[in-house]
């Protein structure tokens, strides 16, 4: 019995034993820094130029603990030790020249004290179009995060973020999902709301008076030119035609002188 009792406590201090180093491992590294392989092999082919023009005593380790190093010095001779009156002056005054300022003011604003040595997670990566190094480093009331890039030119720009809590984190993510939904129902109610006055609309207008056809324009008629002939020398006609008229007036032909013949259009006889 004593020997099983024996077993189990040794198995519960492996297992204490392993929780706490698990538990060191998930602490603030604050010794080592971290790169990627394509940053070592960048490093290495940089260590034997050094190492070819005379430098000895030279690794990649060392070589990149001395670039996050010199962040971190960085950092705090142009940001944690200038006062933020003087950091705000000089964001009025260029805000677009001092960016990395503001970013720093914005990150570390009401977060108290900077802690010195504080810094930890830091990564660097070196490639031919420059470096960037990033890190966490710690105030009185919470951390910050900063990303530090170098390029060719050797124009350092600077950006600090303010490092959320897991609450902060899930409310900003549901004011980003309200603030989306609310948009997208907002502007389908607009929608809704004109198509529905629109109904309105087409009612309270009144249609427009059709013109109405105009009338047709009346044919013209071409006119009759009525001829006339000259009778002067048609004298059997004339004779008769007096003639005639003297019989229908009961009168003498004597008493008539034609001067003009002209032709009538016909005209239809009724029968009886």
């Amino acid at each position: 019995m004593k020997k099983i009792w024996k077993r189990y406590l040794l198995l519960l201090s492996v297992l204490a034993c392993f929780f706490c180093l698990t538990a060191c491992s998930n602490d603030k590294d604050k010794d080592t820094v971290s790169y990627n392989a394509d940053t070592q092999e960048y490093l290495e082919q940089q260590i034997k130029i050094a190492k070819a023009q005379g430098a000895t005593d030279i690794s990649v380790e060392d070589y990149v603990d001395n670039l996050a190093e010199q962040a971190i010095n960085y950092i705090e001779q142009y940001f944690v030790n200038v006062s933020r009156e003087t950091l705000k002056k000089q964001v009025k005054e260029d805000e677009e020249t001092f960016a990395s300022a503001a970013s720093y003011l914005e990150a570390t604003e009401d977060l108290g004290n900077y802690k010195k040595n504080s810094a930890y997670d830091m990564s660097v990566e070196v490639s031919d179009e420059g470096m960037a190094i990033t890190g966490t480093v710690s105030f009185k009331e919470r951390d910050v995060k900063f990303a530090l890039n170098q390029d060719e030119s050797n124009t350092i720009n600077v950006s600090f973020e303010k490092e959320l809590t897991l609450g902060e984190i899930l409310k900003k993510a549901g004011i980003n999902t309200l603030l989306g939904m609310g948009t997208v129902f907002l502007v389908l109610i607009l929608i809704s709301i004109i198509i529905w006055c629109l109904g309105f609309v087409s009612k309270i207008e009144k249609p427009a008076a059709v013109p109405a056809a105009p009338a047709p324009a009346p044919i013209p008629v071409p006119a009759v030119e009525e001829s006339e002939e000259d009778v002067t020398d048609d004298t059997e006609l004339i004779a008769v035609i007096s003639a005639a008229i003297a019989a229908y007036e009961g009168t003498s032909a004597e008493g008539f002188q034609v001067r003009s013949i002209k032709r009538v259009g016909s005209v239809k006889r009724r029968r009886l």
